[in-house]
């Protein structure tokens, strides 16, 4: 089946989740008709906290997600994509970020809690302009996952492909959560 969501209610619809309760808010739906706006915080995916994040839950183990993001990054260290995640220790993070000044789509990892809070960059690709917007996509094929992006009207271009799925796993993540 498909799903898509085109934030056009006052409010989100109850299948959406965030990690812990809010104690601001950081998500509007109200600025740009049609769009879900974040506002970016200083909290990372893997700091126990409540970063910017909306989820919805992966449902099937073949399936994909996709999103087009409208956000340039102004620092180092600025991030804001697509995540598959299990919990604080065990994600995916496709994201457009800022690298040396330079903007870029990166695919970060965090497998565990010895990794760090922000995760590792496993790959990492120059994208000529984020004025525009950014498509992102995430493909999970069972224990697969692919992770891939496209400019404007341009083909999909894979950042990553078969990546193991299994890190979001109850049976290595531990929990019952799902992805």
């Amino acid at each position: 089946f498909r799903v898509e969501e085109s934030f056009d209610q006052p409010v989100l619809a109850p299948h959406w989740m965030m990690m812990r309760n809010p104690r601001e808010t950081w998500y509007d739906l109200s600025s740009t008709p049609g769009s879900l706006s974040l506002r970016p915080r200083a909290v990372d995916l893997g700091d126990n906290a409540n970063p910017s994040f909306l989820g919805r839950r992966q449902q099937h183990q073949n399936a994909s997600a996709e999103t087009t993001l409208r956000w340039r990054p102004v620092a180092d260290g600025d991030r804001a994509g697509l995540v598959a995640l299990q919990s604080d220790d065990w994600w995916y993070f496709l994201a457009v970020a800022q690298e040396q000044g330079q903007p870029v789509v990166q695919l970060r990892r965090r497998a565990g809690p010895d990794e760090a809070a922000d995760g590792v960059v496993l790959a990492s690709a120059p994208l000529a302009d984020v004025e525009d917007e950014v498509r992102l996509r995430v493909v999970a094929r069972a224990d697969r996952y692919d992770f891939q992006y496209a400019q404007s009207d341009v083909d999909w271009t894979t950042l990553v492909a078969d990546a193991d799925g299994t890190i979001l796993s109850t049976r290595t993540a531990g929990g019952f959560v799902g992805v």
